[in-house]
């Protein structure tokens, strides 16, 4: 584990609020960045930096430069040593490729030539292609102001942008940030837990390192035993705190019962002149409900009885008379 003081920083918001045409895409982070080290190696007495060198490798992931796609490669991550201030600075640049010789007005035509969404440049201002090409207000590739390399690619990059292998074409970095500038303190073997193999401050000589290798197996011994301790003292905590919750729920139920207790006791009686006088209506309304029952039943029955007087009325008013037998 690698311990450093931080001498000086800049953010990348600032960074980029100081460029002209700041690059800033999400796709520059589709794929890790290409690390580029440099000052490490030089001192071979300086072991501490081969360790930090170590250490910061193994903080991206591994690229194989036989196999890597060129197109893939979009940012870079550059680490310098500097042995007079024995500080370690970093910056973070975004890879471009753009094509050699070609000046900013011909690579409009080229690109409104590839990409039929882009327009063509207006070229009614002037008299002659001439004057558009050669215009001194252009920049050209040769004449960019930031870090660029000229080389041939050995693959293609982009062939929208005339990107391809066997051409030459300028490599340009454009700073993206964050600046830090870190100075370093302290190796040690693990996480707070292992050996000091480096410490700016403290020196040690032969006979303390042994003493101190011989009490490390001791030392560790002991913050187990103290992390275990620790984690028995929480859990013995945390029992407690669910105890007391638990004896609090059940005396707040018991206030709740006493206080109800009083409460019923105090109005004993009125509840009981309420019930009585509850259960008489109920009584009442029982009786009530009886009697309209009788009442209907009577009803019924009376209706009955004129119903059947009055079809007993019907057929003695239609019955034919009984012919007389006439006497010879």
């Amino acid at each position: 584990m690698l311990k450093n003081s931080v001498v000086e920083y800049t953010l990348a918001r600032h960074v980029i609020s100081s460029q002209k045409r700041p690059i800033a895409s999400d796709k520059l982070f589709t794929h890790s960045p290409l690390v580029v080290m440099n000052g490490f190696n030089d001192d071979a007495s300086k072991r501490h930096l081969l360790l930090a060198q170590n250490y910061i490798q193994n903080m991206f992931p591994s690229v194989n430069v036989d196999t890597i796609q060129l197109t893939n490669l979009k940012r870079c991550v550059m680490l310098h040593y500097n042995e007079e201030t024995d500080t370690i600075e970093w910056r973070h640049y975004a890879v471009r490729v753009v094509p050699a010789g070609l000046n900013k007005s011909t690579m409009k035509i080229v690109d409104a030539q590839r990409k039929m969404s882009k327009e063509p440049p207006d070229l009614s201002r002037y008299k002659d292609i001439s004057d558009y090409i050669l215009n001194a207000g252009n920049l050209s590739e040769s004449e960019f102001e930031g870090d660029q390399e000229q080389v041939e690619l050995p693959q293609d990059v982009s062939k929208d942008t005339g990107c391809r292998r066997g051409e030459t074409s300028n490599v340009r970095l454009y700073e993206i940030g964050p600046r830090l500038t870190l100075q370093l303190l302290k190796i040690e073997e693990g996480v707070d837990d292992g050996e000091v193999l480096y410490h700016k401050f403290v020196k040690k000589d032969v006979k303390e390192l042994i003493e101190l290798k011989k009490a490390l197996p001791k030392k560790k011994r002991m913050k187990k035993k103290m992390e275990q301790q620790n984690e028995h003292r929480v859990i013995q905590r945390l029992k407690a705190v669910k105890e007391s919750q638990d004896y609090q729920k059940t005396k707040e139920k018991e206030m709740i019962n006493e206080l109800a207790r009083r409460q019923a006791a105090v109005m004993g009686e009125e509840i009981t002149t309420n019930d009585k006088m509850q259960q008489g209506n109920e009584q009442k309304d029982e009786d009530g409900q009886g009697h309209d029952e009788q009442e209907q039943g009577q009803r019924k029955w009376r209706r009955g009885g004129q119903k059947r007087k009055t079809e007993e009325n019907g057929r003695g008013k239609f019955k034919k008379p009984m012919k007389r037998a006439r006497h010879k």
